[in-house]
């Protein structure tokens, strides 16, 4: 008797893993490991009680291993081996969040951009990335819907220019680098754009042009481990944070591994 007590559909936000998974084996040892393809990324020694073994925290060592690698998205599976016995899940795709989304992954990846913001503000001369997740077999007209000020007129008007169709044949993800210079290159006439919305599909998102520079811009990773600029229009102060161990013997001091990064007050 071998079993690993959990199921999920195919697409998982990393969210909904569960904290605990048990393993019903009537063996005294079993040996678990998680495995991203060819790579195992964890490999333990459990020992049943009352034939249940429990192995905890599975989602933050698939959330690690995804951060570490800068990944949004991978397949995973759970393998369960005794000496006479192997069992492994199915393989299943989790898509990294840190938030708590109890909605169905497929629902979500088709209403919204892998984002929580509800708008960007964007500085005229600077840019943004923005990421999609798509499931296989997909065709979407994408659009660029852009309300700008031509020269010669006194009253913005809407512009809708075509981007091009989303046609994918596997599991995918698709970043966006959004630039108020080249929207406004490609209206064609001289104008000055001042807010755009980018549809792909059911999604959209909508930016709000400022002529204002910012002070500082931050690339930084979102809830969904996607990548995303923070435009800083403001004083800003930059704080080293220092973090070392330290070791003192016949009254030398030694540091050693050193750890730094920046902070900012605003």
């Amino acid at each position: 008797m071998l079993k690993i007590n959990y199921t999920s559909p195919y697409y998982v936000f990393t969210c909904n893993i569960p904290s605990e998974i048990e393993i019903s084996s009537n063996a005294a040892s079993v040996y678990v490991t998680i495995a991203c393809g060819s790579d195992t990324i964890f490999e333990t020694t459990l020992y049943p009680y009352n034939n249940i073994a429990m192995l905890y925290d599975a989602r933050s060592i698939i959330e690690g291993h995804m951060l570490d690698k800068q990944r949004v998205f991978a397949n995973f599976v759970i393998t369960a081996d005794t000496k006479t016995e192997e069992t492994t899940t199915p393989e299943r795709h989790f898509i990294y969040s840190r938030l708590s989304l109890a909605t169905n992954v497929m629902d979500f990846v088709q209403l919204f951009f892998l984002t929580t913001r509800s708008m960007f503000t964007i500085p005229r001369n600077s840019f943004q990335t923005l990421s999609e997740f798509y499931l296989p077999d997909v065709m979407l007209q994408g659009y660029t819907e852009c309300l700008a000020l031509f020269d010669g007129e006194t009253t913005p008007r809407m512009v809708r220019i075509e981007d091009a169709k989303v046609d994918t044949k596997n599991t995918t993800l698709i970043r966006d680098i959004i630039s108020p210079i080249a929207i406004e290159t490609r209206i064609g006439s001289k104008c000055r754009l001042l807010q755009f919305t980018v549809h792909r599909g059911f999604l959209a998102k909508t930016f709000y042009v400022t002529d204002r520079t910012p002070n500082r811009t931050l690339l930084v990773r979102n809830e969904f481990n996607c990548d995303e600029y923070i435009h800083l229009t403001c004083v800003t102060k930059s704080k080293l944070d220092l973090d070392r161990s330290t070791a003192t013997s016949l009254g030398v001091t030694t540091f050693y591994d050193d750890k730094s990064a920046y902070e900012y007050d605003v």
